[in-house]
């Protein structure tokens, strides 16, 4: 037996040491504690593993129990064995083995304690599943994840290898035996005896150097090209091999048909955990996560550098699904490729009647797709100055470019413009992108196309920025002027125009108030979807969801779950995990969920749709702000005030900067949050609010509109809050009647203006009208399904108040 005297050997961590030349006794039967051996799960040079059950009958749990050969260690060394298991056994992740106890038998033979994990190793989990490569990679981010919580807790695990990474009968990542690992100290050089496998050893280990969280990083390089391609990397190196590579200060080599085999990217990361020099490894284990993570979502990986040109590309390649404008540069390579690529479609079939002009349609198309991918790929070193080229740089670029290096060529030009146009709004820059699509409109008239498919779709995306401005007026008559157009070529593809066309002139329609037509033009969208694409396509699924968003906002809830709930199916399956549509889908259902009842599901959809802006559009897109709205909503409603209230501030903030003080959306949250305020009591923060809500929309709108009646039910409940409830009531009284013309008598929004209506009517000392106000909107959310119990007690209130009222009055007489 080996003994180990006490002192500078056992510095921290080193207790665990002890755990080495397994003997020769097989404990199956026996008890060590409280639990009693039942099996040999394994065994290895320092220990053997059993499966063992609790003894005592307290509570079942079957554990896996390490012990060592090693017998009459010191009691100073017994201290220090417990007290680092006691360490270890504080890391509690779900993806770390937990270790339950630690402690050493009557005969002085230590043994831990652990959580039995009945699985397969992560290597032959993945090569027996057949899994994919994103698949291995998102269990070896939970792999990473689980060092890097332990680093942060300063415990180095030292034997990072496939048979101490287990994968659960559930599919679960569970890191084991960090029972031997080591304890970091600042002060402690931790270069004594230390338990490793040759094989995984990191360069440090090899050469009895200190051990810091960069050995673990190596370890996990080998981890990482293991179970992605299915084969040790150093498989035939011999540990004097092994040795001397680390004392020359050689890394380990990838062969050349393995870099072949793998992504470049994936490559670099594990070469770059795989660098001789510790200082040249990643820095944490959260970077190497953060790699991982962009490599699996197309994210530019730090390993790779972080070029311009390679951002570009990586910012392509991860939206080429999506057809829409999005607020990226990608937009205008997608939206004039697609575009040019359908031109090219009908050049064809103008073909056998005039080959001429095909050719020059398929040339056209060419030059345009050229153009798009020449910008965007190769940014203009001018711009760069040894930074990298934003966005807006590169747009800015292709204007001068169009101008200069196209002249002569105006047919492109006004196409080009049109595209970096769309660019320009969706980047919220809509002085830019407006001016852009005018002049791109004109070209096209002076070159004698407003019968054409091109001038068509430039009248319509300059009819977005005219809704954008907030001219919807103007909006819906340039729609209708396009949708004239398009109509007058009576094509597959003018039908599909026509649908894109109708879908926009729906929305103007509904944010005008013109619910029935908005219907309208949305069912004869849908109807044309349906017949080119079928009911599922991703195509059909773009009128569905704004046509469910309609319904909820006429209070057609039951309507609009099925379109909405389809719509975001199809986006999710179709797109992927991020892309432009999948927050206004998750957010339309979201809210319509709420209105059921459902919060729970309606905060998580709603979160859903922020993290999505988020991560296509930044932090102070408008788009954010709109998701920040939307959730800040359900959750003042659900549980939350005061969170609701800070979510609604950040959406207000970012409008203001964004869109300005003069758009609509903008005015919107400025009034909302003036509701929340005055239920909060600062009624001096929602005065200045409502003025300046009330300002913008009554110099928008005239007559009757939704925001105008939401604007003043907001103003009633702030004059009833300061104490003036004859203004109040004529504020409230005005709103619900312009709420009823609207809809209808029995529309679903009428309880929220009734019921302050009511208390209005009862500090008037009109307690049988306030009663009866009360009792209509209770009639109201009971036809809903959406009373509660507070609404019948208030309701009760008033009626026994007007009931005392009428009868002082009888006294009285």
């Amino acid at each position: 037996m080996t003994t180990h005297p006490d002192g500078d050997l056992f510095a921290t961590g080193a207790g665990l040491d002890v755990l080495c030349d397994i003997g020769d006794q097989d404990l199956e039967g026996h008890q060590l504690g409280d639990y009693k051996i039942s099996g040999l799960i394994a065994e290895g040079g320092m220990s053997r593993v059993y499966r063992a059950q609790r003894a005592d009958g307290s509570f079942e749990r079957e554990v896996a129990i390490k012990v060592s050969a090693v017998s009459g260690i010191s009691s100073s060394l017994r201290a220090r064995f417990e007290q680092e298991q006691s360490v270890l056994a504080s890391l509690n992740h779900p993806n770390i083995s937990q270790l339950f106890d630690a402690h050493v038998s009557d005969d002085g033979r230590p043994y831990i304690i652990m959580e039995c994990i009945d699985g397969r190793s992560i290597v032959d989990y993945c090569v027996g599943n057949n899994l994919s490569q994103p698949e291995r990679i998102q269990l070896l981010i939970d792999v990473v994840d689980a060092i890097a919580y332990a680093h942060a807790r300063l415990v180095v695990h030292r034997d990072i290898k496939p048979s101490n990474v287990m994968v659960s009968t559930e599919g679960r990542v569970k890191l084991l035996d960090f029972g031997i690992a080591k304890l970091l100290e600042a002060d402690q050089a931790l270069t004594q005896a230390t338990p490793m496998t040759p094989r995984y050893a990191s360069p440090e280990q090899l050469l009895g150097q200190p051990i810091t969280v960069a050995s673990d990083i190596s370890q996990l390089g080998l981890l990482i090209y293991e179970v992605v391609t299915g084969q040790a990397l150093n498989a035939s190196e011999t540990l004097a091999d092994a040795i001397k590579r680390a004392a020359d200060g050689k890394p380990l080599s990838i062969d050349a048909d393995a870099k072949t085999r793998l992504p470049r990217e994936l490559l670099l990361i594990i070469e770059q955990c795989l660098r001789a020099d510790p200082d040249e490894r990643y820095s944490d284990a959260n970077s190497v996560r953060k790699d991982l993570e962009a490599f699996l979502q197309g994210y530019p990986v730090s390993a790779v550098g972080q070029g311009a040109g390679y951002r570009f590309r990586k910012l392509i390649s991860r939206n080429i699904p999506t057809a829409a404008t999005i607020a990226i540069a990608l937009v205008a390579i997608i939206a004039g490729v697609s575009w040019y690529t359908w031109q090219l479609g009908i050049a064809r079939d103008q073909a056998e009647a005039n080959a001429a002009e095909a050719e020059i349609e398929a040339e056209h198309a060419n030059q345009m797709s050229q153009f798009l991918i020449d910008l965007f790929d190769a940014p203009d070193p001018q711009y760069a100055r040894g930074e990298d080229v934003t966005v807006k740089q590169v747009l800015e670029a292709g204007i001068d470019k169009i101008r200069t290096e196209l002249e002569g060529q105006e047919r492109v030009q006004a196409d080009l413009l049109m595209t970096l146009g769309r660019v320009y709004n969706e980047l919220g820059e809509f002085d830019k992108g407006g001016p852009l699509l005018d002049e791109s409109v004109e070209m096209h008239r002076v070159l004698g196309e407003e019968d054409t498919v091109a001038y068509s779709l430039a009248i319509y995306t300059q009819a977005q920025y005219i809704a954008f401005r907030g001219d919807l007026e103007g909006a819906a008559e340039r729609f209708k002027e396009a949708l004239q157009v398009a109509r007058q070529t009576p094509t597959e593809k003018s039908r599909e125009r026509q649908s894109h066309i109708l879908n926009s002139l729906a929305i103007a329609m509904s944010r005008l108030n013109r619910f029935e037509e908005s219907a309208n033009y949305y069912a004869e969208a849908i109807a044309i979807r349906h017949d080119i694409y079928g009911p599922d396509h991703l195509q059909s699924s773009v009128p569905k969801a704004n046509s469910g968003r309609l319904l909820t906002k006429m209070g057609r809830y039951e309507e609009a779950v099925p379109l909405l709930e389809s719509s975001y199916r199809i986006a999710v399956d179709e797109l992927g995990p991020y892309h432009p549509w999948i927050a206004p889908r998750a957010i339309n259902l979201g809210r319509t969920y709420q209105h059921f009842g459902r919060d729970a599901e309606a905060e998580e959809l709603l979160r859903v749709a922020l993290d999505q802006d988020r991560h296509i559009y930044g932090e102070e897109h408008h788009y954010v702000a709109s998701s920040l709205q939307n959730l800040a909503v359900v959750v003042y409603e659900g549980r939350d005030q005061a969170e609701g209230i800070e979510l609604l501030e950040q959406a207000l903030e970012i409008e203001l900067a964004s869109l300005g003080p003069e758009h609509l959306d903008t005015n919107q949250t400025r009034y909302l949050l003036a509701s929340y305020y005055t239920a909060d009591g600062e009624l001096e923060a929602a005065n200045g609010l409502l003025d300046d809500a009330e300002s913008v929309l009554t110099n928008e709108f005239d007559g009757d509109h939704i925001y105008l009646a939401e604007v003043a039910t907001t103003r009633g409940e702030y004059l009833l809050a300061v104490g003036q409830p004859e203004a109040a009531l004529a504020k409230l009284v005005e709103s619900a009647a312009m709420f009823e013309r609207l809809f209808d008598a029995d529309s679903e929004r009428l309880p929220d203006v009734l019921m302050p209506l009511a208390e209005a009517q009862l500090a008037l000392g009109e307690p049988a009208n306030a009663a009866a106000s009360y009792a209509r909107a209770v009639a109201l959310l009971e036809a809903d399904g959406k009373v509660e119990t507070v609404h019948h007690a208030r309701l009760e209130e008033l009626h026994e108040i007007a009931k005392e009222s009428s009868e002082n009055g009888n006294q009285s007489e």
